[in-house]
């Protein structure tokens, strides 16, 4: 949207906006587009801005013109930019003048240019522990424990002293494992929302190591701890009685931090240094997305959730839009894990099954699934990530496109052999 249109669409907002002496209370139910209260110094009074319900339409093409338009997406979450909008909304309807184009000018590029800074999000994490003498570096995070680096952490948060911090932020004292990450923007809560994103995709690339080397007893996770879960059941009757215990174990035990970080294990630091390279990339976006909802797996407790996930991951490697999508995805999975036409035929087939299975859940004709198809769903997404983060040429493409076009013709080589 053009300047020019932001700005009759601002005026035409302001035109319909009601404003009234008081305080927004706490039980006001107005149903309204906006609807808030801003403490006027001259009068020393609340005054209440509302817009209708019926211009929600209107201030929501307003609002996302604004947002999408130049950096500011990048460096503001979507409350800051709201708020701000208020602000600007608010000022111009009691001074009584329309928006004009300096007043937005002057509005945008304040947003727009704000100077970006430094941020340090620190975050809980359950499932590793730290041992060494100094903290671990992982790519663009590092791993603290709290009561071996203190000295670190007081530099980093800028606290002269241990009592202080405490004070403040008495969670270091009762969490020893701690995460870092350093992002670069504007707004705290944008640097938080980023920082989260990177913590889910790092979560899901640890479950895939642990996964991959067979580390059955270990789940890191970050923005909510992961417990064992155990569940009983009695059944009687005049004749029996039967006690049944299930266990959804998703850790046993903490991982040192060097199970990943070390040497010996020859995935996970290229791994980390691909997947969070700041250059912007389809392909990339495809793998960070397949590790979110991966990490997000060891969450979930219901089997059917856990499959529908596992065909999700998948689907965010190889998934197009086309009109019969079970037949692509099935295709293009059984292209990436196979090198011969009979493995490819088989796995196509296999999958087809599985594909189908999935689709079942989401349309609510299905509401279980065996472990047998839960395992083969897992293995099926195991191979085809790891099949991505180790092809050279997969990992060289920056376009979908580019990657279609490898797939489509690994197809026909293999369908070649059976010609």
């Amino acid at each position: 949207m053009k300047d020019s249109e932001i700005i009759a669409k601002l005026n035409e907002l302001l035109s319909c906006a009601e404003t009234c002496s008081g305080q927004l209370s706490f039980g006001d139910k107005k149903r309204c587009a906006v609807n808030f209260s801003h403490y006027v110094e001259e009068i020393k009074d609340y005054i209440v801005f509302r817009i209708g319900e019926e211009q929600s339409q209107l201030y929501s093409e307003v609002f996302w013109s604004i947002y999408n338009k130049g950096n500011i997406k990048d460096n503001y979450a979507i409350k800051a930019v709201e708020n701000k909008l208020h602000t600007f909304l608010f000022e111009l309807k009691i001074k009584g003048s329309p928006a004009t184009d300096r007043d937005f000018s002057k509005f945008f590029n304040r947003l727009n240019t704000a100077k970006k800074e430094k941020m340090t999000v620190f975050h809980q994490i359950y499932g590793l522990d730290v041992t060494d003498d100094y903290p671990v570096k992982m790519g663009c995070f590092t791993l603290y424990n709290y009561h071996l680096h203190k000295n670190e952490i007081l530099a980093l948060t800028g606290f002269q002293t241990e009592k202080e911090l405490l004070e403040w932020h008495g969670e270091f004292g009762n969490h020893d494992v701690w995460i870092s990450t350093e992002v670069e923007t504007v707004d705290m809560d944008k640097a938080y929302e980023i920082a989260c994103g990177r913590f889910e995709v790092l979560q899901g690339i640890c479950q895939f190591i642990f996964d991959v080397e067979g580390y059955n007893a270990h789940a890191v996770s970050i923005l909510s701890d992961v417990q064992s879960l155990h569940s009983r059941c009695y059944i009687v009757s005049e004749a029996q009685m039967k006690d049944i215990g299930e266990s959804d174990i998703r850790r046993f035990r903490n991982a040192n931090a060097a199970v990943l970080t070390h040497d010996t294990n020859h995935l996970f630091i290229p791994l980390m240094e691909k997947v969070f390279a700041p250059e912007k990339s389809e392909i990339l976006n495809r793998i960070r997305n397949a590790f979110t909802t991966y990490g997000r797996i060891l969450h979930e407790r219901a089997d059917t959730q856990k499959f529908a996930m596992y065909i999700t991951t998948i689907e965010s490697l190889v998934e197009y839009n086309t009109s019969d999508l079970t037949e692509l995805i099935a295709s293009y999975l059984a292209a990436m894990i196979s090198d011969s036409l009979d493995s490819y035929v088989a796995t196509k087939a296999d999958f087809k099954i599985t594909y189908n299975q999935r689709s079942e859940i989401s349309h609510g004709s299905r509401t279980n699934i065996l472990k047998g198809d839960l395992t083969y769903a897992q293995i099926y997404t195991v191979e085809l990530i790891r099949k991505f983060v180790t092809d050279k040429e997969i990992l060289s493409f920056t376009k979908n496109k580019e990657l279609r076009a490898h797939l489509d013709s690994k197809i026909k080589r293999l369908e070649v052999q059976g010609a």
